[in-house]
Parts: structure tokens; sequence; C-alpha cells
């Protein structure tokens, strides 16, 4: 037996693929988390290309508490949710091609963090490097790119899944 064949066999994975709330309750936790996390992401990244001026940068700062909650609830209900279906996503592009960008879009957002810790963020008149504004740009597509596979699994996976 493969891995994939074993975790979707486990005891946890056939809870949720047989219970009529498990699986809906992880999605609405997962939709929850992602909002949380991609929300702060999209908003400090609006915030260094150039938009939302008025919003102070230090203000991310307190939010990276709340954004690693987002991260972790995402990532519990999101493996779960892909026990129950292992063998199934394993091969799926759209599923594959979500994880790439929650990979590159972490990358991204690292990389802009380093850069931000260099920059002069105070008041309306932060100043921020081409560089950022190019993560930034670049963290967004991925997120965006993310949220669009995740919602297409629905669409290019079997039927009943």
């Amino acid at each position: 037996m493969g891995f994939f064949a074993w975790v979707q066999q486990l005891s946890v994975s056939q809870a949720i693929l047989t219970s009529i709330w498990l699986h809906p309750l992880l999605l609405a936790g997962h939709s929850v988390g992602m909002g949380v996390v991609v929300g702060i992401i999209f908003m400090l990244d609006l915030r260094v290309i150039g938009f939302i001026r008025s919003v102070p940068v230090a203000l991310f700062g307190r939010l990276v508490g709340l954004a690693w909650a987002g991260f972790v609830l995402n990532l519990v209900t999101g493996t779960l949710m892909l026990m129950a279906y292992a063998q199934i996503m394993a091969h799926l592009w759209t599923f594959q091609l979500k994880m790439l960008s929650i990979g590159a879009g972490g990358l991204t957002v690292w990389l802009l963090a380093r850069c931000l810790a260099s920059a002069r963020l105070e008041g309306e008149e932060a100043s921020f490097s081409p560089r950022a504004k190019w993560l930034a740009a670049a963290s967004l597509l991925f997120w965006i790119a993310a949220i669009a596979m995740g919602r297409l699994i629905a669409y290019t996976a079997p039927e009943g899944v």
C-alpha cells in the first residue's frame, strides 16, 4: 500500500469522508484562516506597492501573530481535508499548483519582510525599494493563484470530492 492510500485509510480520514459535518466544518475553518492570513498579506502588499498610504506600516507588525494564527488554522484544516482525499489530491494538477503558489507566496512574503526590516517605515511617507514593490506585487499574484487553484479543485477533481 502506498503512502497516500495509507493516509486515506486512517480513521481520521475515514471520519472526515463519512461524517456529514466534519468536511464542511473543516472547509469553513479553512476559509476563515485563509481570509485572515491572506487578508493581512494583501493589505501589506498593497501598502508597499503604494495603495492605502494612510495605513501605518507599523500596524502590520502587530498583525503578525494573527496572520500566523490564520496560517496554522489553514495548515491544520487543509492537512485534514487532504488526508481524506490523499490519493486524488496527490495527482491533481490544481492541487499541485495551489501548493506551489502557497510556497512561492510564502517565500515572497519572507523576502519582503527582510526588505522591510531595512526600510524607513514611519508615517505615510514610508519609503519602499523597487525590490520590495516587486516582491509585494509577486506576493499578490501568488496568493491570488493559490486561492484560484484551491477553488478550481472542486471543478477538476472527480465527482464526489
